[in-house]
């Protein structure tokens, strides 16, 4: 039934691949209480599509341990591709 409804949500639309790339150089992250990470990975989701990145350790801060960063030393990127539909009285796509 849902691919139903989504074909009936797409009727009159005009669809328009696009393709949505990141470059991913540095993270910093603040954990809370006494949450502190081991391994952290950048995940990217749109509906069924999943794109997640390598996991790399956090480094605690020196001021603020509960503040910490990531560093890509070769920056990694992360692609994704997906159908974004436009209504034709609409301005946006969706």
């Amino acid at each position: 039934m849902g691919s139903v409804w989504k074909r009936l949500q797409r009727a009159g639309k005009r669809a328009a691949k696009v393709r949505f790339e990141a470059t991913l150089e540095e993270l910093l992250v603040e954990g809370g209480g006494s949450w502190t990470p081991d391994r952290l990975s950048v995940v990217w989701s749109r509906r069924q599509r999943r794109v997640c990145s390598k996991p790399r350790r956090w480094q605690p801060g020196i001021q603020d341990p509960r503040r910490g960063m990531v560093v890509w030393v070769v920056p990694e990127t992360l692609e994704v591709v997906v159908t974004l539909y436009r209504d034709p009285q609409a301005a946006r796509l969706r």
